[in-house]
């Protein structure tokens, strides 16, 4: 890990875990305001410098409005190009959104496709997903290479 993604990380643990996302504009003067200037710093890193876990984290930070208005299209940028360099959290939370129809068209495939290579390296609960019934038949389109990311 290097420097920029160590302080990344430090930072992340600052901005609190997804179940306690909902009403986050009903949060506290104080607290607001922090998470404003985390939201900064993390664009800086992901902006300037490239880290990839502030990336990940500027993504949440749009998709649940912390420290910033709720952007769905920047949430899913920031979450793509995260997922597509590798990053296991971003995967598995596209696999999530593509499952459910969370700020994007719902598709079964691209779900299966992200909670798949989640779970290549190690993310349990996209494992778990991808147990479910429901998804078995897009389970083996894509493991069985009939199905790319386009």
């Amino acid at each position: 890990m290097d420097k920029v993604d160590a302080t990344s990380s430090r930072v992340a643990r600052l901005i609190p875990n997804q179940d306690v996302y909902e009403g986050a504009e009903k949060v506290p003067g104080p607290i607001m305001e922090a998470l404003k200037k985390t939201f900064e710093l993390y664009k800086e890193l992901a902006e300037r410098l490239g880290s990839i876990s502030a990336q990940y984290e500027l993504g949440r930070c749009y998709k649940f409005g912390l420290g910033v208005g709720k952007d769905e299209d920047l949430a899913f940028f920031w979450m793509q190009k995260t997922a597509n360099q590798g990053n296991m959290f971003a995967q598995a939370s596209l696999g999530f959104d593509y499952s459910l129809g969370t700020g994007v068209k719902q598709d079964m495939r691209k779900a299966v496709f992200w909670l798949q290579k989640a779970g290549a390296q190690g993310h349990l609960l996209a494992l778990e997903h991808l147990e479910n019934e429901k998804f078995q038949n897009y389970f083996n389109e894509v493991k069985n290479n009939s199905y790319k990311d386009g």
